[in-house]
């Protein structure tokens, strides 16, 4: 039902394929949006910007767009609507793969691979461009959708893209503390000083497994502009994440149905408050908090948007290079947010399963047998001990839910888990909770669902395609994980929470498409003008009238890792040190909290450095593989050590075997070893600097 009108989109109120379009302007003019977009957000940050910063930042964006366009030309997407903004969203899903891949391989900053590559990029893209017809290039109303994108992100980022600033003057985040860990990511991969040293939060070790994706475009800036990894963190990864995210939703709703519709989910997902400020008001499903602490969303919801448009435009021409490229992004997924292709995978399987002729030919009965199917397993599962014991010994569903409920308050809800639990028991009562988490998450998006569904199917007969199926499959996921996902990474919501943001997208898209579908209503005519437009002064008047915060949680938990407090010492000791440092220096910081398992002292002057720390996050370092652990425990007790010695001259060769050129010492009294502080090269109030001449190999 869905997708059948893709091929005459211009009488649905898509630009008509004939209409003047900008084959490679377009890609310029998409470029300077986004380089404008983000040297304002790196200003904010007080980042120091010269005309060669703008020049860098301006020539990755035209490259990553340039890769975009060769890539969509491979994959047969020529006639494809909005094609800037798809040439921007596809180039920086393949140019973050390609750079990490690169960077892996040998090991530069992937700002020089970036440029590098532009080398090859820039000529292919123009003779690309030449060779496709006119027609199908991008129209203006495409670039003015973009350009409303990067404001309505620039306005919801532009406090957050001070905090790294205001910190310095404040000693006070205003962020989600987790930004000092990719903070040093980012450094990891882009800095000078920090680049072909292994993991920067433990110096010449192996890097971990981990979805490193996100991490590769703001990285590449880290050599044309003089910020830290954290300013980097809060004006540029996160930004782009939303920007790309965004745009991504408006170019899906535009294929699903037509570009009203790309306006109107726009709206939905900027506009619109989320379900965490009315309703239930779980501040833990708050959609807009969420795409704030953790950055990869953004970027996920740009890989699933562009594998669905391609789906869907596989859909239409049966064109197996698109098919192939459909392929291709979903897996690009993985590292950009690996939790969201674990969603959207068996989401999209299961959609196209169910278009199979055999099930087709007899919907009903097939329906019915998985429902049924489903309600027998259900009865079994929470019936029979052994397999109800296997159900709760392998998930956290128990664990999950008390955090959804309980610990997740104040809300609207609270004491209602008590309640159900008195009355039905511990395990009907997960089922019921793993329910009511649906309207507590997506809210009134939830409720238009079915109301615009039905108005679709009312309207144009009942034509089903497996894209009507993708929100109903992504919606049982959505109640799969929160039943029987395990634990990652020692994390009881890491597979059952970081994803419902993009169902909530899909909820916004879909009903938007729904709703605009064969609208007789032009792109071209005024109140779509007047409406994309308006949605700038909206988001300005909901931030001024509502004094919005989107990053700022609103439970109670949450709020201990926002507004934190830093200790002034890392401060000036990291300027000190970014003054004097070079490649191959690495930090050591003491006294050591054994315990931190995410953002400690050493992650947050990593993050502000750019240098490697020889032990930070220790707790979480003596949770990995045994190899790690034993490097791990094998440097805490030599930093525990030097904090126990009273010979300075014993500290220091300890520091120069660890091969430690800095080591910071935190604290109101002197370490043991120097009293007096005579041995410092800097000292400030309750930070003093030690140096070695200990250096790592280049």
């Amino acid at each position: 039902m869905i997708s059948r009108q893709i091929g005459s989109q211009s009488s649905n109120g898509a630009l008509p394929r004939e209409q003047a379009s900008f084959p490679f302007a377009g890609h310029l003019i998409a470029a300077l949006i986004v380089a404008g977009f983000l040297l304002r957000m790196l200003s904010l940050a007080g980042s120091e910007l010269d005309v060669f910063a703008a020049i860098a930042v301006y020539a990755g964006a035209v490259i990553t767009i340039g890769v975009g366009e060769i890539v969509l030309s491979l994959f047969a997407c020529s006639a494809m609507i909005a094609r800037a903004l798809m040439a921007t969203l596809t180039g920086a899903i393949v140019t973050s793969i390609l750079l990490l891949a690169s960077s892996f391989i040998t090991g530069l900053p992937t700002g020089q691979l970036l440029i590098w590559s532009g080398v090859a990029v820039l000529p292919l893209t123009w003779a690309v461009s030449r060779r496709r017809p006119a027609s199908t290039g991008t129209a203006w109303q495409d670039l003015a959708a973009m350009a409303v994108a990067a404001i309505i992100v620039a306005i919801w980022c532009h406090d957050f893209a001070q905090s790294a600033t205001v910190l310095e003057a404040t000693n006070q985040l205003h962020a989600w503390d987790d930004n000092y860990v990719h903070g040093a990511q980012l450094a990891e991969f882009g800095d000078r000083l920090a680049v072909g040293r292994g993991a920067i939060l433990f110096a010449d070790y192996p890097r971990v497994f981990y979805h490193y994706g996100m991490y590769m475009l703001p990285s590449t800036v880290l050599g044309a502009v003089n910020a830290s990894g954290l300013a980097i963190a809060v004006a540029f990864l996160t930004p782009l994440g939303l920007f790309l995210g965004l745009t991504a939703s408006f170019v899906l709703a535009s294929q699903l149905s037509c570009r009203l519709a790309g306006i109107a989910a726009v709206a939905c997902l900027t506009a619109l408050p989320d379900a965490a400020q009315y309703g239930f008001k779980n501040g833990f499903y708050s959609f807009h908090w969420l795409l704030f602490t953790t950055p990869g969303a953004g970027y996920g919801i740009a890989a699933c948007c562009v594998a669905l448009i391609l789906f869907v435009e596989w859909y239409r021409t049966r064109a197996t290079a698109t098919l192939v490229g459909a392929i291709i992004i979903s897996v690009a997924i993985f590292q950009l947010r690996v939790h969201f292709l674990i969603w959207f995978a068996p989401a999209i399987v299961t959609s196209f399963l169910l278009q199979l002729d055999f099930i087709r030919r007899n919907p009903r009965r097939w329906l019915g047998a998985i429902a049924g199917g489903s309600l027998s397993l259900i009865v079994v599962v929470a019936s029979l001990e052994p397999i109800r014991h296997f159900w709760l010994s392998h998930s956290v569903v128990e664990a999950y839910l008390n955090l959804a409920y309980r610990s997740s308050e104040p809300n609207n809800y609270a004491g209602l888990y008590d309640w159900l639990t008195a009355r039905l028991g511990d395990v009907p009562t997960f089922f019921v909770a793993a329910l009511l988490l649906l309207p507590a998450a997506f809210g009134v998006l939830l409720l238009a669902y079915p109301l615009t569904l039905s108005l679709a199917m009312r309207t144009h007969g009942w034509i089903w395609t497996p894209f009507d199926t993708f929100p109903l499959a992504l919606i049982a996921v959505f109640i799969g994980m929160t039943l029987y996902a395990p634990a990652a990474g020692g994390l009881i919501d890491e597979l059952q929470h970081r994803s419902f943001v993009f169902l909530y997208v899909v909820l916004a898209v879909w009903n938007c498409a729904y709703v605009f579908r064969g609208t007789p209503l032009s792109f071209r005519t005024p109140a779509a003008r007047w409406g994309l437009a308006g949605l700038v002064p909206v988001c300005v008047a909901l931030k001024l009238l509502t004094n919005f915060d989107p990053a700022r949680p609103h439970f109670n938990w949450g709020k201990s890792h926002y507004d934190t407090l830093l200790n002034p010492g890392i401060i000036s000791a990291a300027q000190w040190i970014r003054g004097h440092a070079t490649h191959g220096n690495t930090i050591a910081l003491a006294p050591v909290d054994s315990a931190a398992l995410i953002a400690d002292s050493p992650t947050a002057l990593a993050s502000f450095t750019n240098l490697p720390e020889y032990l930070a996050r220790a707790g979480s370092q003596l949770k990995q593989d045994p190899a790690r652990r034993a490097v791990a425990e094998q440097r805490l007790q030599r930093l525990e050590k030097i904090e126990q010695l009273h010979d300075a001259e014993s500290v220091f060769q300890l520091l120069k075997e660890a091969r430690v050129t800095y080591f910071v010492w935190l604290a109101v009294k002197p370490p043991s070893f120097d009293s007096q502080y005579s041995r410092a090269v800097f000292h400030d109030a309750n930070v003093s600097i030690y140096q070695t001449n200990a250096a790592t190999k280049d």
